[in-house]
């Protein structure tokens, strides 16, 4: 592992350490269960990692999407897809680093706004089983944050600019592009979630941003998302 990739992990987790500490009290109607709350709220130090396919470009994480030219979104679907493939990537060694760190949770971002999968997706050509890794991210790290004792997580976006981009739709966030509207968005979301849920076993911390309603579902006898 590169000395600048363990600064950065480093860094990561202390300007992290803030962010990840605000829990807000659960609403009437929430999913969140109280005793799961509590569990969160006494784990105290976590790590969220934010990375996807992205981080070839060295721009924030999807963002750059919203208002790209064509040739720019088409690239960014079609081409970087080819190139992405992070042979400096040890998720053992990340883990080991976290325990080292005090880390108690891991959030990881299975798939942010672009739409780009690091799991092992059968929805979508758009994801790391497309790329030459060709290997099951999510699994990896969760598989190596566990055996670390650290309580794994993810991370999920609703929104799929990949998905609007192949249904001719412009790239944005606004209401009218959120699943609650796009019931074909909602569908293909939902599996997404069985997806992760199913391939992942055991409990786990999940987050979910932007307009979620539909998209939480329930796995056995409990609810498995948000927590």
């Amino acid at each position: 592992m590169t000395k600048g990739f363990v600064a950065g992990l480093v860094a990561g987790l202390i300007l992290g350490l803030p962010v990840m500490a605000q829990v807000q009290s659960p609403s009437q109607g929430s999913l969140n269960k109280p005793d799961r709350l509590e569990w969160f709220r006494d784990q105290g130090f976590g790590l969220f990692i934010h990375w996807s396919v992205d981080s070839q470009l060295g721009t924030v994480i999807s963002h750059s999407l919203v208002g790209a030219s064509d040739d720019y979104t088409r690239r960014f679907f079609t081409e970087l897809p080819k190139t992405f493939n992070p042979h400096k990537f040890y998720p053992s060694d990340i883990a080991s680093l976290a325990r080292l760190a005090g880390v108690k949770y891991v959030v990881l971002t299975a798939k942010h706004h672009s739409g780009f999968c690091l799991w092992d997706s059968k929805t979508t050509d758009f994801g790391i089983m497309h790329t030459p890794y060709k290997k099951d991210i999510v699994r990896e790290l969760l598989n190596a944050f566990r055996e670390q004792g650290i309580a794994p997580g993810l991370y999920y976006s609703p929104d799929d600019f990949w998905w609007l981009w192949k249904h001719n739709i412009t790239i944005q966030r606004s209401p009218d592009v959120q699943p609650p509207v796009q019931k074909d968005l909602l569908a293909y979301d939902q599996a997404q979630v069985r997806e992760l849920m199913s391939n992942t076993a055991t409990s786990m911390s999940c987050s979910l941003t932007g307009r979620i309603k539909g998209c939480v579902i329930s796995r056995g006898r409990s609810s498995r998302i948000p927590w």
